[in-house]
């Protein structure tokens, strides 16, 4: 499990822009606070929808791999 996490560790590392942006880390952390689930989800998914394609492929791939 070292081996891979290590791997997937340096992957995001060597990125030219990180997974999550700056811009919306700040906006992804906030929504923590939101006490009610339903609208939790609501502000992450039209956040996650500001996010180039890419990076959504990629965080599909990541968290059903964490998820497993």
């Amino acid at each position: 499990i070292n081996s891979v996490a290590g791997v997937l560790k340096l992957y995001f590392r060597g990125l030219e822009n990180p997974l999550f942006p700056k811009e919306r880390f700040t906006d992804l952390i906030s929504c923590i606070r939101i006490d009610n689930l339903y609208e939790r989800a609501l502000h992450i998914r039209k956040l996650l929808l500001t996010l180039p394609r890419s990076v959504l492929i990629v965080m599909r791939y990541l968290f059903a791999f964490l998820n497993h």
